[in-house]
């Protein structure tokens, strides 16, 4: 008897991705396709997430390739007491605290969204749509440089906990195991930051 047709499109139908956990295992069974398929996962927001720490582009390439590098050296110690994202996240954020830390330098503005989303982000600020028009896209990029400039100014926990939450949309819970800190804490010094932050900008304004 011929199969049917919803018989053959399950059959014919792609397997789904495995998630992080299977593939973490696969590296540690010397697999390195599976390492670069974690790599194509996270490479990009890895990416974005050393871009907005210290604000380099050139800089921040290096400190992705160097995040994956180690983590890729040390795949085996991986004990998943973590996700893996949790882990590549700390790593970044480390190599970024060095660089932060051994040059204290004006940066080359970056451009980025503070846009947020989720529960008790009312505080969070938003950066005005991008306007087709030069004289909008000069102003839309005169705020992001200012709002830069605000971020940058706090101090490390509160700088971190914005860029986590507010550019790089991670959840509390996603922020409170990177940083290895409570999810109260989290919330703590986010509102905190961002009330530093509309103190910022309210004295620029003016």
């Amino acid at each position: 008897m011929a199969d049917s047709k919803d018989e053959m499109e399950l059959r014919t139908a792609p397997a789904p991705p495995d998630d992080d956990e299977v593939l973490v295992r696969r590296c540690q069974e010397d697999d390195r396709d599976a390492f670069d398929l974690l790599t194509l996962r996270y490479q990009d927001e890895i990416y974005r997430l050393a871009v907005r720490m210290i604000n380099d582009r050139e800089r921040a390439r290096d400190i992705a390739q160097e995040s994956f590098l180690r983590a890729f050296r040390a795949i085996k110690n991986f004990r998943g007491h973590s996700t893996f994202s949790t882990w590549i996240y700390r790593i970044t954020l480390n190599l970024c605290y060095n660089e932060r830390h051994s040059r204290r330098r004006a940066m080359a503005a970056s451009t980025f969204s503070l846009n947020a989303t989720g529960e008790d982000d009312e505080g969070a600020m938003e950066l005005p749509d991008q306007s087709r028009e030069p004289a909008g896209r000069a102003v839309t990029e005169e705020l992001s440089r200012k709002i830069f400039e605000a971020v940058d100014s706090l101090d490390e926990s509160h700088r971190t906990v914005v860029i986590l939450r507010d550019m790089n949309d991670r959840s509390y819970q996603d922020i409170a195991e990177i940083l290895s800190c409570p999810v109260g804490t989290v919330r703590s010094r986010l509102h905190r930051a961002r009330m530093e932050l509309r103190e910022l900008l309210i004295d620029d304004v003016e």
